[in-house]
């Protein structure tokens, strides 16, 4: 009975982290959000196609999908990409 209430006590130290967490998420989910919805409306075809590109392209692709891309796609392609001058790596910026 003693692991059970350790284990409670434990877990109730994450608490505050997760909740902290949430409302970032939501504040953050939310500001984007409004911004995507209004580039969308507006008359400029511009902003309102690349609203439009970043919805299908966040409906049409699965979660587990997404968080891979972030994770592992974009890193490696500013490394492969963004840190190449002429053909060499500028190592030293990493």
């Amino acid at each position: 009975m003693d692991a059970y209430i350790t284990g409670f006590l434990v877990s109730c130290k994450g608490i505050p982290a997760t909740v902290f967490v949430s409302v970032l998420s939501v504040a953050i989910g939310s500001v984007v959000g409004l911004l995507i919805a209004l580039m969308r409306t507006s008359k400029n075809r511009f902003l309102s196609g690349i609203s439009k590109l970043y919805v299908d392209i966040v409906r049409g692709t699965p979660m587990l999908v997404q968080a891979l891309i972030f994770a592992y796609g974009i890193p490696e392609f500013i490394q492969a990409h963004l840190f190449t001058l002429n053909g060499q790596t500028l190592s030293y910026l990493l």
